[in-house]
């Protein structure tokens, strides 16, 4: 009579197989996960440039002078309007600009970096916000391109919607 002892463990084969099953898996779920954190990404970047430009906008249509810190005294005696500008810097972050137009000569630039994604200026900029009204000079749209991702955009209509 033959002894047998009882199968113990796995073979090599199976080991394999599951470990090619996990490994497809894990590989899966990280490149998902990339496509997931690059559109975050670009969405909260052009939430980031809508809230900018609805700043300079409210700033504009409330009269709010800028600061008398470092200007001049006398600069701003009366708000004209905001001009918003797209600063594309060539391997850097890019900025958007908001320009206090005064009677008497611009007031200081506030500068706003959005980091990690890449604007492009389509149309109509730089963007003058009327004081008092709200309205713009032009029409403008901006291009925001993040990763693999198709181009988000942000577009100010004439009567100063942002969307």
């Amino acid at each position: 009579m033959k002894f047998r002892l009882p199968k113990q463990g796995f073979s090599l084969i199976e080991l394999l197989v599951v470990l090619t099953i996990s490994l497809t898996l894990v590989s899966t779920a990280l490149v998902g996960y990339r496509k997931f954190s690059e559109r975050r990404i670009l969405s909260d970047s052009l939430g980031e440039i809508r809230d900018q430009l609805r700043l300079a906008r409210s700033r504009a249509i409330h009269g709010e002078k800028p600061d008398s810190a470092g200007i001049p005294p006398d600069t701003c005696n009366q708000l004209l309007s905001y001009r918003v500008e797209i600063e594309v810097v060539a391997g850097g972050t890019d900025k958007i600009v908001s320009v206090p137009v005064c009677s008497r000569g611009d007031g200081p630039r506030k500068e706003h970096e959005i980091v990690g994604v890449s604007l492009s200026p389509v149309s109509g900029w730089p963007i003058t916000i009327l004081a008092l009204e709200g309205t713009v000079s032009q029409a403008a749209v901006l291009n925001v391109s993040y990763g693999s991702n198709p181009p988000g955009s942000v577009t100010v209509g004439i009567s100063g919607n942002i969307e």
